[in-house]
């Protein structure tokens, strides 16, 4: 089966504070449905993060569960209120993964209108930067924006997931603190830069 995915603004405990659904935003809810350079969803997801860097990840509906432990009983009890094919012992045993756990705050949708995009991405907690403008094209002209799969997780477990080769980018930035900036001088002193060269087969 197919896995969705919503792009998910975090606090610094790892707790949602923000979502963005490509399906609310007239964009498919699968990984490489959405994940391309010029996607407007894509693009504003990042334009997010211009004016102040943000924890993100890009989290799949079959990614790895949080710890139960980690979960207040008002967040449990909200979810149990809004999917009733949950219940209590099963969300203890199995836990509720960030995808699931967004549920319980307010769809973001964006604002119409123009917005920046960078050509930058920065990583203030790895202290790298991708600079967009490398990636490059595969045989039908396209590239891939590196945002949705640096930051996802649950790659690899559904249909419409990235199937090429990883080379350990995949993920890597999954909940990192992530910056865009349409200059080079926005990238702090002493960051390494990460070459993000994934094509589709």
């Amino acid at each position: 089966m197919g896995q969705y995915y919503k792009a998910i603004i975090l606090d610094n405990n790892n707790k949602p504070l923000f979502k963005f659904s490509p399906l609310e935003n007239d964009e498919g809810f699968k990984l490489m449905e959405h994940s391309w350079m010029k996607n407007e969803f894509v693009n504003r997801v990042e334009n997010q993060l211009m004016d102040e860097p943000k924890k993100l990840v890009w989290g799949g509906d079959y990614a790895d569960t949080e710890n139960y432990k980690s979960l207040s009983k008002d967040v449990v009890k909200t979810i149990l209120k809004l999917d009733s094919d949950l219940d209590k012992d099963e969300i203890k045993k199995e836990g509720i993964n960030l995808y699931t756990l967004s549920e319980i705050i307010d769809e973001t949708i964006f604002n119409t209108g123009s917005f920046k995009k960078g050509k930058y991405l920065i990583n203030f907690d790895k202290k790298e930067f991708v600079n967009k403008t490398k990636v490059p094209k595969d045989s039908h002209g396209l590239r891939i924006h590196p945002l949705p799969l640096l930051t996802c997780e649950g790659n690899g477990r559904g249909g419409g997931d990235y199937r090429g080769e990883t080379k350990d980018l995949v993920g890597r930035w999954s909940r990192d603190t992530i910056g865009s900036s349409t200059h080079k001088t926005n990238v702090p002193k002493g960051f390494k830069e990460i070459i993000f060269d994934l094509v589709e087969n």
